[in-house]
């Protein structure tokens, strides 16, 4: 079980680390794009409203990527305790959501493995899926 944890804690670093660094990116162009103009006759208002606005998009996302970690951890759990039961695992999908066709595969293709979870499949909202960290399916007993 150690292996789907540090798995898991391995791509939610990796994934963080892209994303901190796309959000820098992001603000750099938010005050890049700021007109000279507006800098030239000091229009506080709207340099404030830009930066404001770009903030409010980093903290969006920075708070969907905490999200996806916290359901990816409780999902680690849920691996934990099936595998050693010896249940296997299904990939059930939300009700509520719509769902990317990776997802749908995963839910049609029946009882799961810890190996299939370790190679190929993941577990939801680890970006293994085209619906990434916005994923809300689960992992039940098979």
């Amino acid at each position: 079980m150690p292996q789907v944890a540090d798995q898991v804690a391995t791509e939610i670093t990796a994934r963080f680390s892209r994303d901190l660094d796309r959000l820098a990116d992001d603000m750099v162009n938010a005050v890049n794009s700021i007109d000279r103009q507006v800098w030239d006759y000091g229009d506080v208002e709207i340099i404030q409203e830009t930066i404001s606005t770009a903030q409010k998009d980093a903290d969006r996302r920075t708070n969907a990527g905490l999200d996806s970690a916290a359901w990816q951890g409780y999902q680690v759990g849920k691996v934990e305790r099936y595998e050693q039961s010896g249940e296997g695992f299904r990939w059930k999908l939300d009700a509520g959501a719509d769902h990317c066709d990776d997802c749908l595969f995963r839910a049609a293709y029946g009882k799961l493995t810890i190996e299939d979870i370790l190679t190929w499949c993941g577990i939801p909202a680890n970006a293994r899926t085209a619906c990434n960290g916005g994923c809300r399916c689960d992992l039940v007993p098979a």
